[in-house]
């Protein structure tokens, strides 16, 4: 998440999905890397089905980064699928951390 400052509230396009914020930062990258710790607060405090639902589906974006890894050499590297690849890979680490510290009452 480079600051950028020449490309301040830029529209969503191919480079930036979602446009960019007051600095030239990617919203749709920012929006990722704060949706986890949140998804992982929910599980914690929320009802018990709710964290094993999210954990589930947390296991299975921790597959994500070898199917990309493969989608990767099969057609060739993109921004796109790289963009994939490293946001899934740290996606379910901090969600599945915070579900703990959560749930662990700390």
């Amino acid at each position: 998440m480079a600051i950028d400052v020449t490309n301040r509230f830029a529209a969503p396009g191919w480079s930036h999905w979602a446009g960019t914020d007051q600095l030239g930062r990617d919203a749709l990258s920012r929006l990722t890397w704060g949706t986890r710790n949140a998804l992982g607060m929910i599980a914690g405090y929320g009802p018990r089905w709710l964290d094993a639902l999210l954990i589930l589906i947390f296991d299975a974006l921790s597959s994500l980064p070898k199917v990309m890894f493969a989608l990767v050499v099969i057609t060739g590297p993109s921004t796109g699928t790289a963009w994939i690849q490293v946001s899934s890979a740290t996606f379910d680490l901090m969600a599945a951390r915070s579900s703990a510290v959560a749930s662990s009452g700390v």
